[in-house]
């Protein structure tokens, strides 16, 4: 199993026709907890069935949940991995686990993300006020000797910044500036490389622009 797995924590336990062993759960973890309880089933003589299971993300997030429930009931182990417990005991350490402060700081991170998403999704579909897309009204504050950056250099020429990140690899996009270390754009270098692509034609020789 590796992280990023979808991974669970099971309580398998007696069937009901058992009087007496209601309450002696096993706790562990698996990718397949179906087939896990095949696996415990084969040769045992009780009737096992999977009581309930929680789902993860991950498995080291199931692997210390499952060692959290083994750390409480430790006056409850019978053998091993079974333990005098029920599901109702699990499920409420299951939600004090997901109450813990690094799990809280989570979701406050989820929630600043999500506002900043929201905020640049509407920025893009918002109207420029004298222009009716955002290329414009970049070209429009630009002149010909202000210099840009990637991703409004890609706006300028309407391409997307990573199709203008990869012709500096093979050279067929237009000139650019290194500036301690930062890559920059100048309007009149753009202005040159989309003069020079203009075409009438698929073909270089049946191309008729005048040059």
């Amino acid at each position: 199993m590796t992280i990023g797995q979808t991974c669970y924590v099971y309580a398998i336990g007696m069937h009901a026709s058992h009087p007496g062993f209601e309450k002696i759960i096993k706790i562990g973890i698996a990718r397949n907890a179906e087939s896990r309880l095949n696996g415990l089933q084969t040769g045992n003589p009780y009737r096992l069935h999977i009581k309930k299971k929680w789902k993860f993300l991950s498995e080291d997030d199931a692997r210390d949940f499952e060692r959290a429930c083994h750390q409480e009931f430790r006056s409850e182990n019978v053998m091993l991995e079974w333990f005098s417990v029920t599901v109702e005991m699990i499920d409420e350490l299951y939600e004090a686990f997901f109450t813990r402060g690094d799990f809280a700081k989570e979701v406050d991170a989820l929630v600043v993300a999500m506002k900043r998403r929201r905020l640049v999704e509407e920025s893009a579909f918002a109207e420029p006020a004298d222009q009716s897309s955002i290329t414009g009204m970049v070209r429009l504050k630009q002149d010909k000797s202000s210099t840009m950056t990637t991703s409004d250099a890609a706006k300028y020429l309407g391409k997307s910044k990573s199709w203008l990140d990869k012709t500096r690899l093979n050279g067929s996009g237009p000139v650019y500036h290194k500036i301690g270390g930062n890559v920059r754009y100048m309007v009149a270098d753009l202005d040159v490389w989309m003069e020079r692509s203009r075409r009438t034609a698929v073909y270089d020789f049946a191309n008729a622009v005048p040059s």
